[in-house]
């Protein structure tokens, strides 16, 4: 074991991947400078760390940065499978626009994104990375966890099973999946699958929630005809530059 507690085994990708270990460190600041150095995609960067799952990803994207944006529902969606095959049973995970993640109505973590700055929409960036950060406890810091309202760790939502290696080993099996099946199939099904972990209140509101090719969210009120547009690009605000 490390001085973290993170074992020393290596662990199990797909052969698409390229795994890199952060140590204690960022892994997504991580897999950003991957990025700018280089590295080519499918290099995975994770932190190694068992009260935080920290992993992310650099793509090298074969469309123009509007259309390559939805990576990041791509990422929501197999960390809500693996979430799903490794939690317990009945444990709801879903979604709050744009980038957080909720297990049983409280918030457990979030995606997360950066493209170079000077990539404009129309143009191929030169990379991508996503990932995401999950907490997997709290810190033995925290006497309270309780007061922190509307937020949870997963231990905390009956996840005591699940330490953070098996987390990130089958995020990256379910990410290869749902990309492969985004290239394939388009962007429909990725917007069809992001929508219904929305949370029901939310899905069955009166405002009908969609999702544009650019992964701008839209939002249509009763008796409208023009949905309101909420930019994700904008809302990021997680552009890195070169």
């Amino acid at each position: 074991m490390t001085a973290t507690g993170f074992s020393n085994e290596p662990l199990a990708f797909p052969p698409v991947f390229t795994p890199v270990a952060a140590g204690g460190g960022d892994a997504f600041a991580r897999a950003v400078e991957e990025a700018k150095a280089g590295s080519g995609a499918g290099t995975l960067v994770w932190a190694q760390s068992l009260e935080i799952f920290d992993c992310a990803v650099v793509f090298e994207p074969d469309r123009p940065l509007e259309r390559a944006l939805p990576a990041l529902y791509v990422t929501a969606l197999a960390i809500a499978d693996a979430l799903t095959a490794n939690g317990p049973p009945n444990k709801l995970v879903t979604f709050a626009w744009p980038q957080l993640i909720l297990v049983d109505g409280a918030v457990v973590g979030a995606t997360r994104m950066a493209w170079p700055e000077d990539a404009a929409e129309g143009e191929l960036p030169d990379w991508l990375v996503v990932g995401a950060r999950l907490r997997m406890k709290w810190p033995a810091a925290l006497s309270d966890p309780g007061r922190m309202v509307g937020e949870s760790a997963l231990h905390e939502e009956g996840f005591g099973d699940v330490e953070a290696p098996m987390l990130v080993e089958s995020f990256a099996r379910h990410l290869l999946n749902r990309t492969s099946r985004w290239i394939e199939d388009g962007f429909d099904p990725v917007a069809y699958d992001w929508l219904g972990h929305l949370p029901a209140e939310v899905r069955n509101g009166a405002v009908r929630h969609g999702l544009d090719p650019n992964g701008d969210l839209l939002l249509l009120d009763p008796g409208s005809t023009k949905p309101e547009r909420r930019s994700l690009r904008t809302s990021l605000s997680m552009s890195v530059g070169p």
